[in-house]
Parts: C-alpha cells; sequence; structure tokens
C-alpha cells in the first residue's frame, strides 16, 4: 500500500488544523470474471460564512477530484482497486470549516468453480488535530466499507470506522490500520457484486468564550449533509460486520 499522499497539504507546522486521511486495496480471489466497473470519488467542503466547494467524478477506474475553499480542502481518488480520501480543515475566526469525502468502487462478477471465495480490503489511515488557543475545536473521522452481493441471498459487509478531536490548546494523532475480509460459499455460473468504498470528514471552529452557547447546533447541519448521504458514523475504532 501507498504511503497516504496528501499529508503536504496541512497548515504549516504550529498552526490549527483537522486532518483526516484514509486509503484502502482491494484483493480477490480467482475464478471470477469481473465486468462492468464503476468509480466515483466526491468532495463537499464549506464554511459557516457562506463559502463552499463541491466536486464529483464518476468513470471506470480512474477518478480524483479536490474540492476546496480558504479554510479547507478534500481529495478523493480511484484507480484499479484502491481508493484515497482526505479532509483538512483550518478554523476560520468565530466560525466553523467542513470538509468530507467519499471515493467508491464496484464490480459486478461471475464465479468459475465451486467453493468458498473470499475478499479482503486492507486499509491504513491518519488522523493529525492541533488547535492552539482555548476556544478551538478539531473533529474528524474515517470509514472503510466493504459489501458483497450475492443473488438471491442477503448482503455482507463490513466496516472499519474511527474518530478523533481536540480542543483548547491540546493536539491529538491516530494512525489505525487493518484489513477487512469477507468469504462466502459460491457455485459455478453464480453471478454476483462489490462495493469497497473510504469516507473521511474533518471539521475545525473557533468559538471565543463569551459567545459558548454558539456551540449549540454548530457542525449540525454539516454533519446532516454527510448523513443525508449515508455517512453515518458509529462508535470509536470499531470493526462491525
Amino acid at each position: 500500500m501507498a504511503a497516504l499522499a496528501l499529508f503536504a497539504l496541512a497548515p504549516a507546522a504550529n498552526a490549527a488544523f483537522s486532518l483526516v486521511s484514509v486509503e484502502a486495496d482491494l484483493s480477490g480471489p480467482g475464478g471470477l470474471n469481473l465486468w462492468d466497473t464503476t468509480s466515483t470519488s466526491t468532495a463537499h467542503v464549506e464554511d459557516r460564512l457562506g463559502n463552499t466547494g463541491d466536486a464529483s467524478q464518476t468513470g471506470t477506474v480512474d477518478t480524483s477530484i479536490r474540492g476546496t475553499i480558504p479554510s479547507a480542502t478534500q481529495w478523493a481518488a480511484t484507480s484499479y482497486l484502491h481508493l484515497e480520501s482526505e479532509s483538512i480543515a483550518v478554523p476560520p475566526p468565530v466560525s466553523e470549516s467542513m470538509t468530507a469525502g467519499h471515493a467508491e468502487q464496484s464490480w459486478q462478477f461471475q464465479v468459475t468453480g465451486v467453493g468458498s471465495k473470499a475478499f479482503t480490503v486492507n486499509y491504513g489511515s491518519l488522523g493529525a488535530m492541533q488547535t492552539d488557543l482555548t476556544g478551538e475545536k478539531g473533529f474528524g473521522y474515517a470509514c472503510v466499507t466493504l459489501i458483497l452481493r450475492k443473488e438471491g441471498a442477503p448482503d455482507w459487509s463490513q466496516s472499519f470506522y474511527w474518530d478523533i478531536w481536540a480542543a483548547d490548546g491540546q493536539a491529538s494523532q491516530d494512525n489505525p490500520s487493518g484489513q477487512l475480509v469477507i468469504s462466502r460459499h459460491y457455485d459455478d455460473g453464480d453471478q454476483g457484486s462489490l462495493i469497497f468504498y473510504v469516507q473521511t470528514y474533518a471539521s475545525a471552529y473557533t468559538i471565543p468564550a463569551p459567545g459558548a452557547i454558539l456551540l449549540v447546533g454548530i457542525g449540525t447541519a454539516l454533519l446532516g449533509w454527510v448523513r443525508i448521504r449515508g455517512w453515518v458514523g458509529r462508535s470509536s475504532g470499531r470493526q462491525y460486520s
């Protein structure tokens, strides 16, 4: 797996920022005929000052997009069996910025032979939060998901989710990595499909001490944009199926 590529986009040392980056590689079994591959990368960035930046690209294999505003950058990309997403936000004065990204690939397949077929996603991620002042807050998360489908049977899926935060002059960093594996039995000629995707989210905001009540509702609309698209987080650092 390649090194996480875009940490260089983060603000200079000693500046407040929120960064979340993730990449994932898929490997599958032999005895599959693949077709109808679709890849999608999307980015959404916004702040509470009214600045927004959206980008989306769909292709067969390779996609790469970036959304940018003065206080946030989102990058997402796909290549053959490989996905990446990186979110970076810095806190505007007395406001909030956020960025969310999604990279996804899907395939249809037909099985040759009889037996169990195992699909594996290896993932690596990085989260880094730096706050310099009281009132500065940062939050982010990453998610990796694999879904395996078989005609006439329920979907099987596995996901990994983790989050990170820092506040009031503190810093935080984490770099979880791991593996998702789904194995199920197929007969010769069975058809199915698989989807795997990665998501990242980062937000940064500044709240002056006299106006702490502004915390109520800050980020709700921004996270709502993520949730509307099904990007709903679960408990920190958990792999689930």
